[in-house]
């Protein structure tokens, strides 16, 4: 019997099986790799500083955006929000701290206060599908900010597009346990 390799001593212990699914980093490496092929991509290893998580993810995570006036998602915002949620899900697993905020955002057409409740329905309505992707709704939190928080200024359609969105930011709350 050939005894198990002894654990080292330094380095980044590795996923751990919230961040992996629930399988142990030994079980992943073994997998056969016609079961890998076939598997949806696991989520990038992260460092274990809550901090250096947090700017991990928050650089992966895509906006699902928005047309013109409205607060329906269109098939690529919710594809977009599918591959968040399944980049979320383990890191809420494994730190019940962390938070998502759901922001709403428009385009600088319209008064503020329209722009305002339709950046609250955005922001909903992105919660709302998080959550059917599994995400818990006490986990995200939606916040309108109208059209006072522009991704882009300049006066044309394509950066008017890259204004109506959700955006999603993942932060670490007080530890209140």
């Amino acid at each position: 019997m050939v005894p198990p390799p002894a654990p080292e001593a330094h380095g980044d212990p590795g996923p751990s099986p919230a961040m992996n699914g629930g399988r142990s980093a030994t079980a992943t490496a073994a997998a056969p790799s016609t079961e890998a092929a076939t598997e949806t991509p696991e989520p990038p290893r992260l460092p274990r500083r809550v901090e250096d998580v947090l700017r991990a993810v928050n650089g992966q995570l895509e906006d699902a955006f928005f047309p013109y006036d409205r607060s329906e998602l269109t098939g690529q915002a919710l594809t977009a929000l599918r591959r968040d949620a399944a980049i979320l899900a383990p890191l809420l697993a494994e730190f019940p701290t962390i938070r998502i905020i759901v922001e709403g955002h428009c385009d600088e057409r319209g008064s503020a206060e329209y722009n305002l409740a339709l950046g609250d329905r955005r922001a909903m309505q992105a919660s709302e599908v998080l959550q059917r992707f599994g995400i818990a709704a006490d986990r995200a939190a939606p916040i309108s900010y109208g059209k006072e928080r522009p991704q882009c200024t300049e006066a044309n359609e394509d950066c008017r597009q890259r204004n109506r969105r959700a955006h999603l930011s993942v932060v670490q709350t007080p530890d209140t346990r």
